[in-house]
């Protein structure tokens, strides 16, 4: 299952409602936004690869790992 939250106030809330029973655990990824993940690293890339091309091999050919 993949949901959709959002952060406020030390909690993590889901913007639909999920079925889960009251108490469950549940493991949570947070994935960032691909603008923010080029924004932090791209000092690091030693490439002439333009951000529009990475975006087009992460999106289209999905090419990016972890």
């Amino acid at each position: 299952m993949e949901v959709e939250c959002v952060y406020e106030k030390g909690l993590i809330k889901p913007l639909k409602k999920v079925k889960l029973k009251e108490g469950e655990k549940i493991k949570v990824k947070v994935i960032e936004d691909l603008d923010d993940i080029l924004n932090r690293y791209s000092s690091l890339l030693k490439s002439t690869m333009s951000r529009d091309k990475i975006r087009k091999y992460v999106f289209e050919y999905k090419t990016w790992k972890e």
